[in-house]
């Protein structure tokens, strides 16, 4: 749970992908030489995201790619100039990797957020000087304006302001007519009538046709009192307003010895040309080696890297507003919790790494956060059958999220954050006692130690079809425990809640046999009441619940074909590391196509294009692990060969 909470956070602090794995820590030579460009970039670099510019590794996509024309790059680089076409403008000039680099800011003013614009540019290393310099020409042509020029410890840099939009002036409106038409004769005025059944109520609301035009052309006809004889009066149209034009960011570019350098501020290529005195460079670090020695570096398409400590320094702490008077208070946490939090991090973690490259199947992705020292008791444990509750679930399954003692998880969640975030937490404590009356980690978290998963699946009966025929959808949880006796007393407390509170209009029914299962029921009229929540145990430790009976029967006492064995399922899960910490799995061919039972796509040439185009993606998949060195997801997106 903790990986889940913070890889994502940690990601963002780096400004990159969540992608990554990294090896062990280790002194050993990198596996690959160091890319060129991270031999001028200094190594306690806030996030560093580099981007492979090369047809060899982009070109592998091109098994999965429908359009009429061949994939040979990433087709963009960060920060260039709007204009610039990226396959005959720049892949000629620029070498292997490409990097966008986010250097530390300067610290801001009390009160104030660091400019993280004149920290940020895009280093690409140069391989035809002749080539750049006929870039650079071009982009000067193109601007329609002169840039404004200077020197910076020798180097040159062009920057072109950034643009505001303009601000239009607001059209003048002509006057509305004040002239009332010519009164209807009383012999003539039609007899009153009341408004539809459907109307009676919203009628009052609706504006008097006693106000003037245009209020009166939005009252229902029959209330409404045409004049005889005289000429219609003609509301006017307000004109429509003309789009303002967008605003340009700023542009800044200079040609280095070997590399090109570009941002939206000048500032950062001066901060960067500042970095190169005395530079002890990325290349060098240690950390950053154990990322050169991922076995898919050199096939990547891309790869992040961050400092954990350099990027938690630079990430602001800013008060909550407060929230208008008159709103229902809210418990926040503080502006200590956001602080403690980032402390946290920074002492658990020290880099943050991330991959992704093209396999076999589709797309792939890691990510991967270091411990700063060993943490053997976080490591991903091997249990025998570790992933049984899979052989549990339907193959049709649409949607599955499973893994192990959610006690364990939410313990280490809670230790995160700290004696500040106690307030946040206590948010989902109090609404669970609220609604049900238990206690969510003594009466409910406490008993499930075991695996627990949470899916969605097909099905014609139960709760969602019940409400809306066409919503053929099914949930279920389902929990192992090393405590039934606690698991059951939850239940029976939950159940002397549903009764109490629902005034009888809820009924349990329990059925006998060989298993078990309790219904809710509530009564339908002209039907027989029905069953919209339903849970049994399938042995002694494996409780099962679901959207009611009718969807019970399809996962008791097995699935007929269980998701375990399902190929879409072993294709998407396969590659990934074992022991994990379980897996979250869609089916995406399958939930389209439920999607669009409700939300049709027209025979429109673009909406033929989406649909073939989503129509490819098979599968989308994840996992977490554990080592005592690192925390590490893996993502799959599984993807069909381009026909």
């Amino acid at each position: 749970m903790l990986q889940r909470i913070a890889l994502p956070l940690l990601s963002v602090l780096a400004i990159v992908p969540t992608a990554a794995l990294a090896q062990p820590a280790t002194l050993e030579a990198p596996a690959i030489p160091a890319p060129a460009v991270t031999k001028v970039l200094p190594a306690d670099i806030a996030g560093v995201l580099l981007l492979n510019t090369t047809k060899d590794n982009w070109g592998t996509l091109n098994r999965f790619n429908p359009l009429p024309f061949e994939l040979s790059g990433p087709g963009f680089l960060p920060f260039l100039p709007a204009g610039t076409n990226f396959f005959a403008d720049v892949q000629p000039w620029v070498g292997e990797w490409a990097a966008v680099a986010l250097m530390i800011p300067q610290p801001p003013a009390e009160g104030q957020l660091p400019n993280f614009a004149d920290s940020t540019l895009t280093v690409a290393p140069v391989v035809d000087v002749e080539g750049v310099n006929a870039y650079v020409a071009k982009v000067r042509e193109t601007q329609g304006e002169p840039p404004i020029e200077r020197q910076h410890n020798g180097i040159t840099i062009l920057e072109w302001p950034a643009q505001e939009a303009p601000v239009l002036e607001e059209p003048v409106q002509e006057p509305v007519p004040t002239e009332s038409p010519e009164p209807l004769p009383q012999e003539q005025s039609p007899p009153a009538t009341n408004p539809p059944q459907s109307l009676s109520f919203f009628s009052r609301f609706l504006p008097s046709s006693s106000l003037p035009l245009p209020l009166a052309r939005f009252l229902p006809a029959q209330n409404q009192q045409i004049a005889v004889g005289s000429e219609p009066v003609e509301v006017p149209v307000p004109p429509t307003p003309i789009p303002a034009p967008p605003g340009r960011a700023g542009i800044a570019i200079a040609v280095l010895p070997g590399y090109f350098a570009t941002s939206t501020s000048g500032k950062a290529i001066e901060q960067f040309i500042d970095s190169q005195a005395g530079i002890k460079p990325l290349a060098e670090a240690a950390k950053f080696q154990r990322t050169l020695k991922h076995p898919q570096f050199s096939t990547s398409l891309m790869v992040g890297y961050s400092n954990i400590a350099a990027a938690v320094q630079i990430v602001p702490t800013i008060s909550l507003p407060t929230p208008p008077e008159g709103t229902p208070p809210v418990p926040l946490p503080s502006g200590e919790f956001y602080t403690a939090l980032l402390k946290n991090l920074a002492e658990t973690y020290d880099t943050l790494e991330g991959f992704v490259w093209v396999q076999p199947e589709g797309i792939r992705a890691q990510s991967a956060a270091y411990y700063t020292t060993p943490k053997l008791e976080n490591a991903t444990e091997l249990t025998l059958n570790g992933d049984g509750i899979l052989a549990k679930l339907p193959a049709s399954t649409y949607m599955s999220s499973s893994s192990r003692n959610f006690q364990k998880q939410w313990s280490r969640m809670v230790k995160l954050y700290g004696e500040e975030g106690q307030s946040f937490l206590d948010i989902f404590r109090n609404g669970i006692r609220n609604a049900t009356g238990l206690d969510l980690e003594e009466d409910i978290i406490s008993w499930m130690d075991g695996e627990f998963s949470l899916f969605s699946f097909p099905t014609t009966q139960g709760l969602f079809p019940q409400a809306l025929p066409g919503f053929k959808l099914g949930m279920g949880l389902m929990v192992q425990t090393s405590d039934r006796p606690a698991a059951e007393r939850m239940l029976n407390r939950l159940e002397e809640s549903v009764t109490t509170s629902s005034g009888g209009n809820v009924s349990i029914t329990r059925r006998e046999g060989s298993s078990p299962l309790t219904s809710w029921e509530s009564p339908m009229p002209g039907k027989a009441p029905q069953s919209f929540f339903a849970y049994r145990w399938t042995d002694d430790n494996t409780l099962i619940l679901t959207t009611g009976s009718g969807p019970m029967s399809l996962l008791t006492p097995e699935p007929s074909q269980p998701l375990a064995n399902a190929y879409i399922f072993q294709t998407a899960t396969q590659s990934f590391p074992r022991p994990n910490e379980g897996y979250f799995y869609l089916n995406w061919g399958a939930t389209l196509s439920f999607i669009y039972t409700f939300f049709p796509l027209d025979d429109s040439d673009a909406s033929r294009f989406i649909k073939q185009g989503l129509g490819m993606i098979r599968s989308f998949s994840a996992s977490n692990s554990a080592t005592p060195e690192k925390e590490q997801s893996d993502i799959l997106l599984v993807i069909a060969p381009a026909k």
